[in-house]
């Protein structure tokens, strides 16, 4: 009997989805193509209606033509512009048939049927025109909200009607059984719905990304990453070092705000041709290959190997001091100042990053030490990077190298986004004998 009665109460779904879907497609009727199947005039009777509207066929490339009684033209107006006017709904006079501007044309002729004098008056038409764009407009909007309506009726009937047929006892029963079992599938059916619908509106986000990504052009990199603050182009310094070597290498890219996570759960990542590239060293190593460019071509394999480690230094180390003292032991508070955070996210930064920066750090081992031990640290790193740099105006040299998008990108991160502080004068006031070494370096955004 239960069984029974949940059959008929899916006949009853069924039944009015059927319904709503027929009347759906009904309302979507347009009004002129029903007056279309009311037409019983001859072919020869279309032609003279078609040649009075449109006007002689050697002059028909001109526009839709409105005649006076002895067919002189009165009025010359674009096709694309009436057909547009005559049917507003998608906006696709492609789609619109001779036979709806005859229908409109009839229309008009009957309201005029007492004033020969001025039976193609193009003040009249051009009113009918109006009146048949916004009874279109009042059409479309009162479809919509009946559309609505119509589904939240839907469920509801459904709802009671189920009441009704099964009885609110019985409905409980299946919903929530009395047995633990019966109760335990009710909840797993309830949370496989919810992990399905999750994963399917997933899905379709995940595809229409794509294809804005896709959208991008031919070997154009889209990078995705997080967006600017007041100071500095971007908080991660990886990000930051990947356009510095898109512009060096001049390749062409695009950026992308939305996703700024990849795959690996890191950003920056890229996004070229269909194929996704994460970490910033690999996305180097891969734009280096398939666009065949090396901006270290000028350097010797001794450099090559002692740049690399530049790169170790900054990348790994350098990054982790900045980083403790920015989202731990500072707690946001310079940090926010260059950024151009939401009064919300402003409040909640700092709850999540400062906790989750100090069991990461710990784990990483650098969180371990004291905060006058990670500065220490920052200021060790800064001064090796200048030994390094030297006398030069780049670390490659007269020409700048992968080495110095790295050391750029990290370096920015104390120069724009700790303003005031201790770090931020490891590289304004320097760090040997006072000498300020940031700003003659060629390092510009």
């Amino acid at each position: 009997m239960m069984t029974q009665k949940v059959v008929l109460v899916m006949v009853l779904y069924g039944v009015m989805a059927a319904s709503l879907v027929l009347a759906h497609k009904v309302e979507e009727r347009n009004p002129l193509e029903e007056e279309m199947e009311e037409d019983d005039e001859s072919e020869e009777m279309d032609w003279t209606l078609e040649d009075e509207v449109f006007g002689p066929s050697e002059n028909r490339h001109q526009g839709i033509h409105i005649l006076d009684e002895d067919h002189q033209i009165i009025m010359s107006e674009p096709s694309d512009r009436v057909l547009r006017l005559i049917a507003p709904r998608d906006g696709q006079p492609n789609d619109i048939t001779i036979k709806q501007v005859k229908a409109l044309y009839r229309k008009l002729n009957e309201r005029n049927a007492d004033h020969s004098q001025a039976r193609y008056s193009k003040d009249n038409f051009l009113e009918m025109l109006a009146m048949e764009q916004q009874a279109n407009k009042e059409k479309d909007a009162k479809q919509q909200d009946s559309l609505l309506k119509r589904l939240i009726n839907l469920v509801w009937w459904c709802y009671w009607e189920s009441l009704v047929v099964m009885g609110v006892t019985e409905v409980l029963e299946v919903i929530w059984p009395g047995d633990w079992m019966g109760r335990g599938r009710t909840l797993l059916t309830t949370l496989g719905v919810i992990v399905l619908t999750t994963k399917i509106v997933k899905e379709r986000k995940r595809r229409r990304l794509r294809r804005e990504w896709d959208s991008a052009g031919k070997d154009v990199v889209l990078l995705h990453q997080f967006k600017s603050g007041k100071y500095c182009p971007n908080l991660s310094p990886f990000a930051l070092k990947l356009e510095t070597f898109f512009r060096l290498a001049n390749i062409k890219y695009v950026v992308d705000t939305k996703s700024p996570y990849g795959s690996k759960g890191k950003c920056p990542w890229i996004t070229v041709n269909g194929t996704d590239v994460a970490d910033s060293e690999f996305i180097v190593e891969y734009i280096t290959e398939h666009f065949n460019v090396n901006i270290d071509a000028h350097l010797d394999p001794r450099k090559v190997a002692i740049l690399e480690a530049v790169r170790v230094l900054a990348d790994e180390h350098l990054f982790w001091c900045v980083v403790v003292w920015r989202y731990w032991l500072d707690g946001c508070v310079t940090f926010l100042k260059s950024q151009s955070f939401s009064p919300f996210l402003r409040f909640i930064f700092p709850i999540f990053l400062k906790p989750g920066m100090r069991d990461r750090s710990r784990h990483h081992g650098i969180g371990l030490h004291s905060p006058e031990e990670i500065y220490h640290i920052c200021k060790k790193d800064c001064r090796t990077l200048a030994g390094v740099l030297g006398d030069d105006k780049f670390f490659g040299g007269d020409e700048p190298c992968t080495a110095d998008c790295t050391a750029f990108g990290q370096l920015a991160q104390l120069m724009w986004n700790a303003p005031g502080s201790r770090y931020q004068a490891l590289v304004t006031v320097g760090i040997q004998g006072g000498k300020e070494w940031w700003s003659g370096r060629g390092w510009v955004i």
